[in-house]
């Protein structure tokens, strides 16, 4: 509902990993580097960490995007979900659509993957395996990733592996009975949140690559301060608190986010468990005094005869068949 008012193409701050929103702060241009290093010294096994929320899918899906522009690397992407019941050499072969003839065993699902990967060899064609969200596979997956990565022509590794996943899967690899595993990992990255001088750029690099004329206006310092704190500096977090200011300052029809409107959002989301404080404890649940649940009243009432004047507008442009007359929209 405020993209026309604030001057969008499109919301700055949807959930969804976009790489063209990805902003590259000291933590993910260092991991960035990492993994181009990984990917053209050919290592086995790349490893790739970080919070819910860091950016780790939206900076996998920026580099794959220039990796894929080279044609140069055939990429396998495995979802998780296939991951339950089948075998991962099973579902890599599924998403190669490559036809296996009834229940092939699993040594034969082997063969039938390393002729495919030594085919690509010869056609001078690199494969790079992705498995996202990897600190939920299962231990029959993290051996199986082992022993996948023996297949190899000479010198040559034949298919090059990167996990991505939360703090958990590196601690899961760290562990004594997994050192199988982690010998094998040739190349590893970490993203850290981000820091306080990186909000700011942050927010305006988000607000610029979704048409805002002139994105230093729109946030006040106190506003970018207050919601990096909050979020604990997790891009994902400060996404949904910069998000929801928007959407506050369109119903009290301001065009620039300040503190106050800052404070409010952070106050009503406090509760739901994802806000962190300065001193990196859950914010407390805030009780509202009188006149702030008076503003939010008012606050929804103007929203909802946004909402009111939008649906007239449309069902009037439907009866006389054309478009609808241009007004807020989200």
């Amino acid at each position: 509902m405020y993209n026309q008012f604030f001057g969008f193409s499109e919301k700055p701050f949807a959930l969804a990993a976009s790489p063209k929103y990805l902003y590259l702060s000291k933590s993910h241009k260092a991991a960035l580097t990492f993994l181009k290093y990984g990917l053209v010294d050919r290592s086995g096994l790349i490893l790739m960490s970080g919070e819910v929320g860091a950016g780790k899918t939206t900076l996998c899906h920026y580099l794959l995007g220039k990796l894929k522009q080279l044609n140069a690397l055939d990429v396998i992407e495995v979802p998780n979900t296939s991951l339950v019941e089948d075998t991962l050499v099973k579902a890599i072969l599924q998403e190669l659509n490559i036809q296996m003839e009834g229940e092939e065993s699993s040594v034969t699902q082997v063969r039938i993957l390393n002729e495919y990967l030594l085919r690509q060899q010869r056609r001078d064609k690199r494969v790079l395996l992705v498995l996202d969200e990897a600190q939920s596979l299962p231990d029959r997956t993290l051996e199986e990733i082992r022993m996948i990565s023996n297949l190899q022509s000479g010198e040559d590794i034949l298919l090059q592996m990167l996990l991505i996943g939360q703090n958990e899967l590196r601690e899961r690899i760290m562990e004594p009975s997994k050192t199988y595993l982690a010998q094998r990992i040739a190349v590893s990255c970490h993203l850290d949140s981000l820091g306080a001088a990186e909000a700011r750029p942050y927010i305006e690099h988000r607000l610029a690559v979704a048409g805002h004329a002139d994105p230093p206006t729109l946030f006040t310092d106190e506003a970018v301060e207050a919601i990096h704190a909050a979020a604990g500096g997790v891009p994902r977090v400060m996404n949904i608190l910069c998000n929801l200011s928007l959407i506050y300052a369109f119903a009290d029809d301001k065009k620039t986010i300040d503190g106050r409107i800052a404070q409010e959002i952070i106050r009503d989301k406090a509760k739901d468990g994802i806000l962190l404080s300065r001193s990196g404890k859950l914010l407390s649940q805030h009780t509202p005094a009188q006149q702030e649940m008076d503003d939010l009243r008012e606050r929804v009432n103007r929203l909802e005869n946004h909402v009111r004047k939008l649906t007239r507008l449309l069902s009037e442009s439907r009866g006389q068949g054309r478009e609808p007359a241009s007004t807020h929209t989200a």
